[in-house]
């Protein structure tokens, strides 16, 4: 079961839209469209109608900005995409596949617990893992 907290949900006659607002940095476009960031798709698996419009508006002292707005056919194949890859993740263990981290160094530099990271893990191969 997913669950999300969503800022907030409009509701139409064409369907709904997922706002959530940030105050401080916004991912891009390119990164939200890409399915690295998925905090928007993520919301719009947790909802039981169809999403038309999901957006990330920046909140700044005198203005709303209009950041990122994913909709239309790049929000649904977005919402999919995201979809496939966590089913994939939640399967992978049913079939003996390693954990996966993350593995990109730029993050890995911002991480509180790299003692329990499963980089080293995720770097070696099935084989290597599971053998006798």
């Amino acid at each position: 079961m997913l669950r999300a907290r969503i800022d907030r949900l409009d509701q139409s006659d064409r369907g709904q839209a997922i706002v959530d607002y940030k105050t401080s940095r916004v991912p891009d476009t390119v990164t939200v469209t890409s399915g690295e960031n998925i905090q928007l798709p993520f919301y719009a698996l947790t909802l039981e109608h169809a999403v038309t419009q999901a957006l990330f508006p920046k909140l700044s002292p005198t203005k709303v900005l209009d950041r990122v707005r994913i909709d239309g056919a790049d929000g649904n194949m977005v919402i999919t995409q995201v979809r496939d890859r966590l089913l994939a993740l939640q399967a992978a263990p049913e079939n003996t596949a390693a954990l996966p981290a993350w593995g990109d160094d730029q993050i890995c530099a911002y991480c509180d617990i790299q003692g329990l990271c499963r980089k080293e893990m995720w770097l070696e191969t099935n084989e290597e893992l599971f053998a006798p």
